[in-house]
This record gives C-alpha cells, sequence and structure tokens, in this order.
C-alpha cells in the first residue's frame, strides 16, 4: 500500500535556523504519519530513505517510530568535507558532528547507510562501538536501453560524426553551463555541447542571449529542453562521447549523471574542487579544469579526443565504476541490514 504526505516547502534560504526548522517540519509530519498508520498495520522495522532531511531533529529528539527498529540511508553527510580536504570550513561543522554521534546511539536505530566513500575514510579516524551501525554500499545506477550510439543521434538529431559533449539533469548555473558555453565557441565546428533536461529559470534569459543564439545557429550548442522519460535519458547518455560534472565550486557533493554516465563507459570532465572531483581523481575516469578558464578546458578536451588510448582507459575505468554500483548490489546491501 502506498500513503502520501502533503509536500514541505524547502527553506528559501541556507541559514542553520531555517534548515533546522525546516527538519523539524518533517520530523513532526513523519511522525504523525507513522503513528497513524501503525495502527493500521502494525509495523515490524521502518526504512528512512531520506534521512538527510530530518537527522538532526532526530538526533534531538530521537525516533519518530516509537519503539519500532529503523534503518535510514544518509546520503550527504557534510560536516566531515572540509576535514577531509573539500568543501569550505564551517561553524556547525562541530555541531553536526555531535549530533551525528547522538543518532547513532538511539537504540531503535538499527543501521545508517551511507554511499560517501569519503565519510568512510573520515570516519576510520575515530574509535566508537557505535560504528557498528555503519553500513557503506555504492549508489545504485539504472540506466538501461537498448538502443546503438548511431541509433541514439539519430533519435536525437545529432550529428553522427560529431563529438558530443553532454549536460544533463536540471539545468542550472551551478553546473558550469556558462563557462562550457564559453568553452565550446573556443573549439572547432566537429565539436558539438548538447544540453538536455529541465532549464533553471536562472539561467533563462542567458538561453536567450545572443551568444547562446548564435552557437544555436553554428549547429555547435544544441538544446533539449523539458523533463526526459527512462528511454530518452539512456539516449541522450548513448548519444554522448564526454558527459560534463563539471559544477561551480559552490556545488561539494556527489552527482546522479557522473554515475549515470559510468553506466555508459563514458569519460567525464570535472571541475578541481569538492567530492566529485575526488570522485573522478580515485576512480581515474576523468579529465579535470578549471571551469573558468575557457582556454584551458578547451586544450583539456582536444587533448583528450585526440588520445584514443587515453579516452578508451577513461572508459574501460568509467565501467569498473558501474560495475560496483549495480541495484543488485545495492539490494543486497538494503536485505542485509533488514536481517
Amino acid at each position: 500500500m502506498v500513503h502520501t504526505m502533503s509536500d514541505i516547502d524547502s527553506p528559501k534560504t541556507s541559514g542553520i535556523i531555517q534548515l533546522f526548522m525546516y527538519q523539524l517540519k518533517m520530523f513532526f509530519k513523519i511522525k504523525y504519519a507513522f503513528n497513524n498508520l501503525n495502527k493500521i498495520y502494525d509495523f515490524d522495522k521502518v526504512i528512512l530513505p531520506t534521512l538527510d532531511h530530518c537527522d538532526k531533529a532526530i538526533s534531538i529528539f530521537g525516533s519518530p517510530f516509537r519503539k519500532v527498529p529503523f534503518l535510514g540511508i544518509y546520503m550527504s553527510p557534510k560536516f566531515h568535507r572540509n576535514s577531509m580536504g573539500i568543501g569550505l570550513k564551517s561553524r556547525s561543522d562541530k555541531i553536526y558532528h555531535f549530533l551525528f554521534y547522538r543518532l547513532l546511539k538511539i537504540k531503535t536505530l538499527k543501521n545508517l547507510l551511507i554511499v560517501d566513500p569519503l565519510f568512510y575514510k573520515y570516519i576510520q579516524k575515530f574509535k566508537s562501538n557505535l560504528f557498528i551501525k555503519l553500513l557503506f554500499f555504492n549508489e545504485p545506477i539504472n540506466l538501461s536501453g537498448c538502443s546503438s550510439k548511431i541509433e541514439a543521434r539519430i533519435k536525437l538529431n545529432l550529428p553522427l560524426d560529431s563529438k558530443v559533449i553532454l549536460i544533463y539533469g536540471d539545468i542550472s548555473k551551478r553546473k558550469g553551463v556558462e563557462d562550457l558555453i564559453s568553452t565550446i565557441k573556443l573549439l572547432d565546428k566537429s565539436y558539438i555541447l548538447y544540453i538536455a533536461g529541465t532549464i533553471n529559470t536562472n539561467l533563462e534569459l542567458y538561453f536567450e542571449s545572443k551568444e547562446v543564439i548564435n552557437l544555436i545557429e553554428e549547429n555547435k550548442l544544441v538544446i533539449s529542453h523539458g523533463f526526459k522519460n527512462d528511454d530518452e535519458q539512456y539516449n541522450c547518455f548513448r548519444a554522448s562521447d564526454l558527459v560534463s560534472v563539471a559544477y561551480e565550486k559552490t556545488f561539494t557533493s556527489s552527482s546522479g549523471v557522473y554515475y549515470q554516465a559510468c553506466s555508459i563507459g563514458l569519460p567525464v570532465i570535472v571541475n578541481k574542487y569538492g567530492l566529485l572531483y575526488w570522485l573522478v581523481s580515485n576512480n581515474k575516469n576523468g579529465i579535470s579544469t578549471e571551469i573558468n578558464d575557457h582556454n584551458l578546458t578547451a586544450k583539456k578536451i582536444v587533448d583528450l579526443f585526440n588520445d584514443g588510448n587515453k579516452y578508451r582507459f577513461l572508459s574501460d575505468q568509467s565501467i569498473k565504476v558501474a560495475q560496483r554500483h549495480t541495484p543488485d548490489k545495492f539490494m543486497n546491501v538494503i536485505k542485509n541490514a533488514f536481517n
């Protein structure tokens, strides 16, 4: 059976008070919904796949699920990043570290599932019996289709002989869109920047600018605006040669687009900052750049496509990443957590 709750508006600012008030609302909404449903179903266990939205509130107020055992998926802890060499230092880091320990002390919390490999390295610096509750697993990739590259390009109306660089997903400024458009201007006509996804309002005016319109008319920029279904999503990646995860330095998290690129065996291009840079450097499946240095970025892209051996090596490394991120392996971890 499926039951839904009404939405809670995300905070408009990222201040600690606003974020905590959002978590508080989420906590009590979940608690209220659970109490009502538990009268009907008498739950044995609970899995909370959105722990990031209420982890601080649970640390302070305890489990919203009474005495029912629960496990949670913690997608994006941040308090460890600065000490591991990525992200800015925050006055809240020590507070969040303390609250993390409080979370682990909740007796009905059986397991905490974490996908961040850097957090695994961070936690090794500390010793606590509570860490037995931590399970580290790989974020699953579930991108599948049957089109060949040629078939995908025909469906998307992309030239068969071009070198296609993809920006995919929620198309916002933080994805380095403007910098990559400035870079594509420096490359010859054999290179195409393909932007596919829902365009954020902060880019609408820019996409109407003369610079963008000229590139579209020159067939160096192709924009496919709107939500993509599973087949369309697969074709976007299958038709591409290189995927951009070169986000601005304000973005320090991981990205589903990165793992989608790996599932097709595509190299990526990344900005030299944040968790994505750490992942690409460790997995050796992409090229890194200073995204606001357009000449440098253009040179790195050209060098990659001129070096077939390097391109194949990076592609093979992406495939190895995908093999560690299968849905089956993910579900085995979930199953073990429930046992």
